[in-house]
């Protein structure tokens, strides 16, 4: 498999528990918390938003930006177009209609 579709699935994974995570604070703890300050107050034996938040945000950022840089490009390193991406046949890039006859 090449890198970039490895990276980008990654991302993808990160981004999913990204989403968990804001559910379950906005559905759990964030009900919960109003009543119960200590509840989110890790030196009273709370929980730490952060142990949460910067390592998962820090991996995905760095995720999305690694499958950037090993995505492919359209253009080779001769500044060539590249085969992967081939170039629309004609002049406006819009491919024709078929027309009803």
């Amino acid at each position: 498999m090449p890198l970039s579709f490895t990276l980008t699935t990654a991302a993808a994974c990160l981004a999913l528990m990204l989403v968990g995570g804001g559910l379950y604070e906005f559905l759990v703890v964030d009900p919960s918390w109003p009543k119960r300050l200590d509840l989110v107050q890790p030196e009273r034996g709370g929980i730490s938003r952060r142990r949460f938040w910067i390592p998962i945000h820090t991996l995905f950022e760095l995720c999305v930006i690694s499958a950037l840089v090993a995505a492919p490009t359209p253009l080779c390193a001769s500044g060539q177009p590249s085969t992967s991406f081939p170039r629309p046949s004609h002049s406006n890039g819009r491919t024709p209609v078929p027309s009803r006859s």
